[in-house]
């Protein structure tokens, strides 16, 4: 599934493109770089999609994850250096969150958390 299309590393003029993998839970960047003229002779290869550099970022539970932890934030990286690098940080985050979440006994029932997201955080900082 298509993540996001417009993010940029340290080059200002070469712009990744975000993938999500339900399959295997990967979200990856490529970039449209020129063909490597290596396979200029090959007709069987599939070009600047399949040279270009692609790398994975990190791994998402689920689609559902990513929409509320990282889709709707993108368009405020779009276009910056350093959005692969903040995309990498944000999964990062997410995982060590879920990792915490899961490993700490003492955190309350899915009630009390649902109602410390809704009834005790102040409006700005309630999730959308």
């Amino acid at each position: 599934m298509d993540l996001f299309w417009d993010i940029y590393d340290g080059d200002a003029q070469e712009r990744w493109r975000l993938r999500y993998c339900s399959g295997t839970k990967e979200i990856y960047a490529w970039t449209d770089r020129k063909q490597d003229p290596t396979y200029d002779n090959e007709q069987h290869h599939g070009g600047a999609a399949t040279t270009g550099p692609c790398i994975v970022l990190g791994h998402v539970l689920s689609w559902t994850l990513l929409e509320r932890c990282l889709d709707k934030s993108l368009p405020h990286v779009a276009q910056r250096a350093g959005g692969l690098a903040w995309v990498y940080g944000r999964v990062q985050l997410l995982n060590r969150m879920l990792d915490a979440l899961s490993r700490d006994y003492t955190i309350p029932t899915p009630e009390a958390l649902l109602t410390y997201l809704s009834d005790t955080l102040p409006e700005s900082e309630k999730p959308r």
